[in-house]
């Protein structure tokens, strides 16, 4: 299945990475943790964001 997500302009993430899981998160304490994770998964996953996104750093 992950092989259908490396055709063009579709991503894989995991599922850690996807909103309903931030979301479903979102009133835990460590949520800027989930969220910086998540955004150095995405980086890791997919290097096109690299180039796109720079890293954000979440501070509570």
């Amino acid at each position: 299945m992950k092989d259908f997500y490396n055709m063009k302009n579709v991503f894989f993430l995991l599922e850690t990475s996807r909103w309903s899981f931030i979301k479903a998160n979102a009133k835990q304490d460590d949520l800027a943790l989930k969220i910086d994770t998540a955004l150095h998964q995405m980086e890791k996953t997919i290097l096109l964001l690299k180039v796109h996104c720079q890293t954000i750093i979440f501070l509570v």
